[in-house]
């Protein structure tokens, strides 16, 4: 079975594989690391819900709000490329741990 969905121009199709696949790494997941997102779509919304109800951590880098703000352990409001390529340049960085 195919779901799609769709958002704006944005046509997504997934198979109910790999739908089950996601939904079971979200459900066994630590932490959740949302990039340069808001998660306005449900389909993205829900992996993280999913593994947050199922007691992972979630850590967001985003600017402006998200869906998942509410549930956030972390949120660094900042431009994901550039959060992303200061990591990428010094991966010694010092990242603020969740609690």
């Amino acid at each position: 079975m195919l779901h799609t969905y769709t958002s704006c121009r944005v046509c997504l199709h997934v198979s109910s594989l790999s739908l089950h696949r996601a939904l079971s790494a979200a459900k066994s997941a630590d932490l959740v690391l949302v990039v340069g997102s808001s998660l306005m779509v449900w389909s993205a919304f829900r992996l993280v819900k999913v593994a947050h109800e199922a007691g992972a951590r979630v850590a967001i880098v985003n600017v402006g709000p998200t869906r998942a703000d509410d549930i956030a352990n972390l949120k660094v409001e900042a431009l994901a490329g550039e959060v992303m390529m200061q990591l990428a340049m010094h991966p010694s960085s010092q990242v603020p741990r969740l609690q």
